[in-house]
């Protein structure tokens, strides 16, 4: 499911987060919620406050995404 961003102002995104202390399938949940949201927003990261989660992690892509592959200046390996 896709999630709703908030944006600046939003008390939520000025707030100390709450440490991750288990791995439960609801933060499992989240987490798969969260991919689906940064990739719908052709984002590059998401914060969990971001999408009004109190914790304290946040997703990053690491490698290019596909949309980068269009705009790359390295050649393709293929």
């Amino acid at each position: 499911m896709v999630l709703p961003i908030y944006l600046y102002d939003h008390p939520i995104l000025r707030k100390k987060l709450s440490l991750v202390e288990n791995i439960n399938d609801e933060l499992v949940s989240l987490i798969e919620n969260m991919h689906l949201t940064m990739e719908a927003a052709e984002g590059i990261g998401l914060a969990s406050n971001q999408v009004g989660q109190d914790y304290r992690f946040c997703l990053l892509y690491t490698s290019p995404s596909p949309r980068d592959r269009t705009r790359s200046r390295m050649p393709s390996s293929a």
